[in-house]
């Protein structure tokens, strides 16, 4: 285990890992995000050497994304290592779960994308005519990924799910993923 990990993860799963460090006993982590890259430009180098220039003193970097992270070389450094998944939400349910939703031309949320969704969709330049257009265009409903831990959730998954005019579902998915995952990684 190093003396001192830095994670560096998207803002939409950041309230899930600091609710698993809350419970673990991993006194050597630095947890670092950065704002959520859906749909826009990947991560940069530079942004990434920003992101963790006060962690520098950390023994290893571990960043955890997907399309999000496409602009990074895996292998930049021995310190740095970057964890590019097919989709970023397989941190919080397994990649079978994942697949299997999004083969039903589902539409996934986290609790955290949630928690912003109004700016998310700002950020996007949408009005809810857009908006509703834009998700039609890909998506038959919309799945929540709840781990849990935000009471506001389904209540932020139902004003959301009015505001583009879709079904919506909850999968309750708790943080046993997202645990493993850390685990793994803390542990190694």
């Amino acid at each position: 285990m190093p003396d001192k990990l830095c994670l560096l993860v998207c803002t939409i799963i950041r309230p899930e890992v600091d609710a698993v460090l809350a419970h673990e006993a991993w006194e050597n982590v630095i947890v670092r995000s950065f704002p959520a890259r859906c749909g826009r430009t990947p991560l940069s180098s530079a942004k990434l050497e920003a992101l963790t220039t006060d962690v520098s003193h950390a023994d290893k970097i571990e960043v955890l994304g997907s399309s999000c992270l496409c602009g990074l070389n895996p292998h930049a450094d021995d310190a740095t290592h970057i964890h590019r998944l097919s989709q970023c939400l397989e941190l919080l349910a397994p990649a079978e779960c994942v697949a299997s939703h999004l083969e039903t031309d589902a539409y996934l949320l986290s609790p955290g994308w949630l928690r912003d969704w109004r700016k998310h969709v700002s950020e996007w330049g949408f009005v809810r005519s857009q908006a509703r257009s834009f998700f039609k265009e890909f998506a038959k409903h919309l799945v929540l990924l709840d781990t849990g831990i935000d009471p506001e959730s389904q209540a932020r998954l139902q004003a959301f799910a009015t505001f583009v005019n879709l079904p919506h579902s909850v999968d309750a998915v708790g943080l046993d993923t997202l645990r493993s995952a850390l685990h793994d990684l803390v542990e190694e």
